[in-house]
């Protein structure tokens, strides 16, 4: 859930590098000012690089450097408490749940070598975008007009900025799971800005998991990382004999795009032409089959019977 910190993002590093470092990335992007912090606690940053996102509501990003891997159990609370603590508090993204660099790897569909490349770094830059940097103690931690989708583009496009240091190895989204080189991100913004669509390649993940021993093969299909734009995960089930997954990925990617644009549009029941050219049903659901916890859009083929386990809370999942 956002709170302090509304957006965030990391690149994998495959050497320290200093924060005065990260100073040309940043001029390309805007005005920015450094800040030099006297925190022993790495978790909740050092120095830093301040700089505005421009959108005129003291949205504005925090850039730090950490001197090693990316932590991705988020911490014991009883022997990690500083990390567990951080971590609840957002500084390592406001939906991030513990394993999402794991999960991350291992649904890398895109960009296989990433499974082999991702665990060699050994630092991370992290960024953190927040509305009461340097604001009064009365500001709103979010403010009433807030706007989530012109603030992912821009966390977006001061990441890709930042991106461009050499020592940066992989853009790494935990909010969304992602996973991908700097390169292949340029060229998917890029291609969303051409066809006037969200990049939520970019920003979300689309998982593909097997259901453990229920007949027909069925499996879940769902994505992560919308909350980050304000809208709703989905999830689909389907026997894999029957639909396509790529087929299956494209109407997730389409219905996520729409949703964004057009708000939340999906209502308990609502049907939609899917893959397979037939119509698919969707549910609300409260708690997602699969991590990270959350409430989910759950979409069905209409006129093929689910497995009970799908309506059940507990996940089979492999």
């Amino acid at each position: 859930m956002k709170g302090f910190f509304t957006q965030g993002g990391v690149l994998l590093l495959k050497q320290n590098v200093s924060i005065s470092e990260l100073e040309a990335q940043v001029a390309s992007f805007g005005p920015h000012r450094r800040v030099t912090d006297s925190l022993t606690n790495w978790t909740l940053g050092g120095d830093s690089l301040v700089v505005s996102l421009g959108l005129g509501d003291n949205a504005t990003a925090s850039i730090d450097v950490v001197n090693r891997p990316w932590p991705d159990r988020m911490g014991d609370p009883k022997t990690e408490s500083e990390v567990f603590a951080a971590w609840s508090m957002g500084y390592f993204g406001p939906l991030t749940w513990p394993g999402s660099l794991e999960r991350a790897i291992g649904h890398c569909w895109t960009w296989p070598e990433g499974r082999g490349i991702a665990p060699s770094h050994d630092s991370f830059v992290r960024v953190k975008v927040s509305h009461v940097f340097g604001a009064g103690p009365s500001a709103p931690v979010i403010p009433a007009d807030y706007e989530p989708v012109p603030e992912l583009h821009q966390t977006t496009r001061l990441l890709l900025a930042l991106a461009s240091h050499p020592a940066v190895i992989a853009w790494f989204n935990p909010n969304g799971e992602v996973l991908l080189p700097p390169a292949e991100v340029a060229k998917k913004l890029d291609w969303a800005k051409k066809h006037q669509v969200n990049p939520v390649d970019v920003w979300t993940n689309v998982r593909m998991l097997k259901l453990d021993g229920v007949a027909g093969g069925w499996m879940l299909m769902d994505t992560v990382g919308m909350g980050q734009a304000g809208s709703t995960d989905m999830e689909a089930f389907f026997p894999i004999s029957q639909f396509n997954p790529s087929h299956v990925a494209t109407f997730l990617r389409n219905a996520s795009d729409y949703l964004i644009t057009q708000g939340p549009v999906f209502k308990d029941g609502d049907t939609m032409d899917g893959p397979g050219g037939i119509r698919w049903h969707v549910n609300m659901w409260r708690e997602s089959f699969y991590v990270p916890p959350r409430p989910t859009l759950r979409w069905l083929p209409h006129g093929v019977q689910a497995p009970t386990v799908i309506m059940q809370k507990k996940s089979p999942l492999m």
